[in-house]
């Protein structure tokens, strides 16, 4: 008999300021963390790292997925999971 594989965690964001490399939000839901995308002026004035459970650390987004990330924020979507898995 075939156990049914655990659900998906909701993904998990840490905000790091890149000039003073501060800790901006830790262990926060995508949410939080696209209010944080659009409070700064750019999305590379900040890192952007999403929790890999798998091998238990945090993985740096991209750019384009800190864009993404940023946009689907501003359009109110709650559709990160699908844009930022890979």
């Amino acid at each position: 008999m075939e156990l049914a594989p655990d659900p998906r965690e909701p993904l998990r964001f840490k905000v790091v300021d890149v000039l003073t490399r501060r800790t901006l939000a830790e262990d926060v839901d995508a949410r939080a963390a696209m209010e944080y995308l659009e409070s700064v002026r750019s999305v590379a004035d900040v890192r952007v790292y999403v929790w890999e459970p798998g091998v238990e650390r945090w993985r740096a987004l991209t750019l384009g997925e800190q864009t993404t990330l940023r946009s689907l924020g501003a359009r109110g979507s709650g559709a990160t999971g699908a844009a930022l898995s890979g």
